[in-house]
C-alpha cells in the first residue's frame, strides 16, 4: 500500500513479483471533490494481507445561486467494495452500491 500523490494523496494497492515486476494495482479510495452540495468520507478496512474492505458513502443535493440547498435533490449513496488479493498476487475488487436516502 502506497500513497499517490493528487490534490490529497490517494491510497494505492499493488502487488508485485519476486523480480519486482507489477502484478496488479488499484486504487483503494478516490478522495472526495471540494464543491458546493457534495460531501464524502472514504474509509477504508485492512482484515488481512488478502482482503481489505473501502466504504465510501457521498452526500449530494444540487445548490441555488445562494449556495443553499434546492428542495428535493438530497441524495445519499454508499458504496461498499471488497478488494481480495489471490495466490498469484492478482487484485479483484467487488463493489456493491447502495441509495440509502433520497429526498
Amino acid at each position: 500500500i502506497y500513497c499517490q500523490a493528487a490534490s490529497s494523496y490517494i491510497p494505492m494497492l499493488a502487488t508485485f513479483s519476486k523480480s519486482g515486476k507489477l502484478i496488479s494495482e488499484v486504487m483503494l479510495a478516490t478522495g472526495c471533490d471540494a464543491d458546493c452540495g457534495y460531501k464524502c468520507i472514504d474509509s477504508v478496512f485492512i482484515y488481512s494481507l488478502s482482503s481489505i474492505r473501502l466504504i465510501n458513502c457521498n452526500e449530494t443535493y444540487n445548490c441555488d445561486s445562494l449556495g443553499d440547498e434546492t428542495p428535493n435533490t438530497y441524495e445519499k449513496v454508499i458504496e461498499e467494495s471488497h478488494f481480495f488479493i489471490d495466490k498469484l498476487g492478482k487484485i479483484t475488487t467487488d463493489v456493491k452500491r447502495l441509495t440509502l436516502y433520497k429526498k
